[in-house]
């Protein structure tokens, strides 16, 4: 008995419909991964890692129909994979190889050749594995929860910056450097996204100048200057937007800050253990508003929904990796591998908020795809995928599928075009 006795025919059960559709395949995978957190042992040449749970379950699949009535049974597989889901009510993939899974379609592609009169309409699916609610838990709970732990973050590091070495001009030097150097990372990643409100952006900039101020001060308070940082890095980031600009200009901060700050090549204890500390305040806070930040974002498509989600992960992932080379291990009083209640705060924020995003995407569009196998044109497409062609409507259709020049009077064929429901 090889292992082709245990592969089976694929199927898809449809939520609402309760529809099922058979499907043939070449190839199956899946993917998944880890999210690690490491730690430096004090006083050995050890570390230890963290598993802090697994990344979304992902079944992309080649999936194609054959037959004198192929386009048939294509067209309602399309239609199926556009129903609404919700994490207690998912379609079930009855995958040839891996089971009965319970699962959301994130994006899919149809398309179909006549050149040779195959007969066949191809589908690309992204099948994300989807885990039934644990408890109830409203949206609003969720997010005053997430931005509640953000305010106690902030209000924990106070208490961090009691390790700063300041006694020593140069050490002193350093340090006022790194606050510059972030100053720098803060402004230039978020400063678009201020200016989108005209009192958040006053208060930017007057913050922007205190800050400045204090730091050129030669008694200027080290420990103002951190509270107000971590008030910038916050302050755009309740900006209500419908674009993905503003996670990924908090993403990039991420970034910025750990470029900044961080400094493998740095010889100097005292130097190495502030560089540490000030990441892991203002690393860890530009973290959580990344989340925060998402938190308040309006999203128009599922794949929105869980590329925010995809950023945020890559954020804690690259603040996480940053904290492990900047941690500072030798002699008792000069050691530094970061504060476990602060980063713990964070995890929880972090996973809180990605919890409640990926239940937000249920109910967002899907997105799907479609190969054009004859000329159209915007207001017959809006008018087949939407069925309206009000300018909103068309607006939308131009703007996702970033029409320019002649395509908005003619489309040719073979153009892949997109649609969300």
């Amino acid at each position: 008995m090889s292992y082709l006795d245990d592969l089976r025919p694929g199927c898809f059960i449809a939520p609402e419909s309760g529809s099922e559709h058979s499907f043939k395949f070449n190839d199956l995978e899946r993917q998944a991964g880890k999210i690690i957190a490491g730690k430096e042992v004090l006083d050995s040449d050890e570390s230890t890692a963290q598993d802090q749970g697994n990344i979304a379950l992902v079944f992309p699949m080649e999936i194609y129909f054959t037959g004198e009535n192929y386009h048939e049974a294509a067209d309602a597989f399309f239609d199926a994979l556009g129903e609404h889901y919700t994490q207690d009510q998912s379609g079930l993939l009855q995958h040839p190889r891996w089971g009965d899974i319970d699962v959301f379609p994130v994006k899919w592609t149809q398309s179909e050749k006549f050149v040779d009169g195959s007969q066949v309409a191809h589908f690309s699916v992204e099948f994300r594995k989807v885990f039934p609610t644990g408890y109830p838990v409203t949206d609003a709970l969720t997010e005053s929860a997430a931005v509640a732990q953000v305010n106690e973050m902030q209000s924990a590091s106070s208490g961090m910056t009691d390790g700063l070495k300041t006694t020593n001009p140069s050490t002193l030097a350093n340090l006022k450097g790194k606050l510059k150097n972030s100053i720098s990372a803060v402004v230039g990643s978020l400063k678009a996204i201020a200016e989108l409100s005209e009192s958040i952006i006053a208060d930017f900039e007057a913050v922007q100048s205190a800050i400045n101020d204090t730091i050129d001060e030669v008694g200027g308070s080290i420990v103002d200057v951190i509270a107000s940082i971590q008030y910038l890095i916050r302050l755009p980031g309740r900006i209500i937007t419908d674009t993905m600009d503003k996670i990924n200009g908090y993403r990039d901060m991420i970034d910025g800050l750990i470029n900044g700050i961080d400094d493998p090549n740095e010889t100097v204890t005292e130097n190495q253990i502030n560089n540490a500390i000030l990441l892991e305040i203002l690393g860890g806070m530009a973290t959580a508003a990344l989340a925060e930040a998402a938190v308040y974002t309006e999203y128009e498509t599922r794949p929105d929904g869980s590329a925010a989600i995809g950023i945020i992960l890559d954020g804690y992932e690259a603040f996480i990796d940053a904290m492990e080379s900047a941690a500072v291990t030798g002699a008792i009083g000069q050691t530094y591998t970061g504060d476990h209640n602060y980063l713990s705060l964070l995890q929880d924020i972090i996973a809180r908020i990605t919890g409640m995003l990926l239940n937000k995407s249920f109910d967002l569009k899907a997105e799907r795809r479609k190969v054009l196998t004859a000329p159209s044109d915007p207001i017959t497409l809006c008018a087949e995928l939407y069925g309206a062609v009000d300018n909103d409507t068309l607006d939308f259709f131009c703007r996702t599928n970033g029409l320019t020049g002649d395509q908005f009077v003619e489309i040719p064929a073979g153009v892949e075009v997109v649609s969300y429901g």
